[in-house]
């Protein structure tokens, strides 16, 4: 998934719970981590992507040689 498909799911998630803020403690998030991930500050972690029902996969593809 493309980092900016993430941060929709992630601003829908906090849209349909009401609050920035709400959203970020019912999932142990500081509520600067996820602001921060929703303006392109900071990338999302595995927790942030648990709370979303996904997990983080890390994948490397050779580009040359």
């Amino acid at each position: 998934m493309s980092p900016d498909r993430f941060v929709a799911l992630l601003e829908r998630a906090i849209q349909r719970y009401g609050s920035l803020t709400g959203w970020s403690k019912s999932h142990g998030l500081s509520v600067s981590y996820v602001s921060g991930v929703l303006s392109g500050r900071h990338p999302p972690g595995p927790k942030l992507a648990e709370a979303l029902g996904y997990e983080q996969v890390v994948s490397y593809r050779k580009v040359r040689g």
